[in-house]
């Protein structure tokens, strides 16, 4: 099976667009050509001119098998690629020359025609075979043109729908986690711990819902942050629900320090802690502890796990919520299928585990 990157390679590049270049580049090649055909087989009348543009279609078949090793190379590392686009391009040098010294000796047999001005033999069409792999390694150009044209308009795209998709799941952050309702319990709590003079308790809620706030409101959510910076955001937000749920959430944050720096999608991970808090604290009475961590992973990977230990008979996860829909629409348009994210919710407790390629991100650092 293709991944989603190799699949989106094949579809840039066309057959549509390799035929028309084919076609109009031999096409003009014949235009140029045409005098020099016609002087060369002067005084031998127009059927001698029309066999010898006969070769034309055969160029135009050789170049055929030229882009199917073009395409079939895309995503190979650019050396190995280069090395055998040469070789293939040089196999259809060879088999142009040969048709044509075949073709010509038919000709000049059965057709009773001299061409005296054409190669009759190998050794005197090294001339003929620099030109052919000029116009060869031209289509392999246009090929390459084509592709990178698509490929573009491509990623263009893709950018406008993260851009989209980003401010949705902007949206969603400020519908679900900042709600009046959010918000409401949050002063509530602060309120009471005002009321009974734990003061410092109320100050340091305070100034976590004020960080928390400024974070998500002042900053686009498309954009990378450091993944230490995001993970205090996200221990902000689950100090302030540890508040208001008392010893029933027990919140857990750690973070390699080789992945500390790294940078990541921001707010990528709160909608996956929200499903923790709604679907597994709120819902039950013993204590559920809340893990949240990053690691670097066979030195790929940046992985993100967010899990808790909710024990909920009949539990379930479903993979077309909105919430997962968005994450993995963010992920798509960000590393075009290189991501993932495996979700996984039971009677002992629900799991997400995040992948993200680290060349990709360390791309975002330069």
């Amino acid at each position: 099976m293709l991944s989603t990157a190799a699949e989106n390679d094949r579809r840039d590049a066309r057959w549509r667009d390799a035929i028309l270049a084919i076609v109009g580049l031999w096409l003009i090649v014949l235009v140029i050509y045409l005098p020099i055909i016609i002087n060369n087989h002067h005084g031998e009348g127009t059927v001698s001119v029309l066999l010898d543009c006969a070769t034309i279609p055969v160029s135009m078949l050789l170049a055929v098998p030229l882009f199917v090793v073009f395409r079939a190379t895309l995503g190979l590392p650019p050396v190995l690629r280069g090395v055998l686009l040469m070789a293939e391009l040089m196999l259809i040098v060879v088999g142009q020359l040969a048709f044509d010294l075949v073709y010509t000796h038919f000709v000049i047999t059965h057709a009773s025609l001299t061409w005296s001005a054409v190669p009759h033999d190998l050794a005197h069409s090294y001339d003929r075979g620099f030109r052919y792999a000029a116009v060869f390694a031209i289509n392999l150009a246009l090929f390459q043109l084509a592709y990178s044209r698509r490929r573009s308009r491509r990623q263009e795209r893709q950018l406008a729908s993260l851009v989209a998709a980003s401010r949705q799941a902007e949206i969603d952050a400020l519908l679900a986690k900042l709600s009046p309702h959010f918000l409401f319990n949050t002063l509530n709590v602060i309120s009471g711990l005002v009321v009974t003079r734990r003061n410092r308790e109320a100050d340091d809620l305070l100034g976590r819902l004020s960080t928390f706030l400024r974070a998500s409101l002042g900053q686009d959510a498309y954009r990378f942050g450091a993944v230490d910076s995001e993970l205090s955001l996200v221990e902000d937000y689950l100090e302030i629900e540890s508040a208001r749920f008392g010893e029933r959430l027990v919140p857990r944050v750690g973070c390699e320090p080789e992945a500390a720096s790294l940078p990541m999608p921001k707010l990528l991970l709160q909608p996956l802690i929200d499903i923790t808090v709604r679907d597994g604290v709120d819902t039950v009475t013993d204590p559920v502890t809340v893990t949240v961590n990053a690691a670097i992973e066979g030195d790929a990977w940046l992985r993100l796990a967010v899990s808790d230990d909710a024990r909920i008979a009949g539990r379930r996860v479903d993979p077309a919520e909105a919430v997962l829909a968005t994450i993995h629409q963010r992920l798509d348009a960000l590393f075009g299928g290189r991501a993932s994210l495996d979700v996984h919710a039971n009677g002992q407790g629900f799991l997400a585990t995040m992948r993200l390629p680290l060349d990709a991100l360390r791309r975002e650092l330069v």
